[in-house]
């Protein structure tokens, strides 16, 4: 998986790594999350038990991609057995959004970049 500038909002997925990988990479808006949104419903519907989703690169978040983050987290959840989205590389603000609309509820939240983390974050 190559990696684009940063400031172009890109979505790279690694459906060979297990479990799948999506690096968020530039700004994650409402103008840019369509095949997000659907990569989302296709990888819930199959087999994948977990999603890990890297925001290393990611320049910030909509509310419109928090939504369809955590719509598919609780339907993840829902799923016999559960699956999880793991998020990992926040950065400090990034976290602090997901932290205030209460979605890390949802998600595993792992590997921060931020200098200090939060407590409940947690190692993979």
């Amino acid at each position: 998986m190559s990696d684009v500038s940063p400031a172009t909002p890109t979505y790279l997925v690694d459906t060979t790594s297990d479990p799948v990988l999506i690096k968020v990479q530039g700004r994650a808006t409402y103008l840019n999350c369509a095949p997000f949104g659907e990569l989302l419903d296709e990888l819930i519907a199959g087999p994948a038990p977990a999603i890990k989703i890297d925001f290393e690169f990611c320049t910030g978040l909509d509310s419109t991609v928090l939504g369809l983050i955590a719509g598919a987290a609780m339907r993840f959840q829902k799923r016999t057995p559960p699956g999880q989205i793991i998020a990992r590389k926040l950065s400090p603000r990034n976290l602090e959004i997901i932290r205030n609309l209460g979605i890390e509820r949802f998600l595993t939240i792992a590997e921060p970049t931020g200098q200090t983390a939060p407590p409940f974050l947690i190692k993979e």
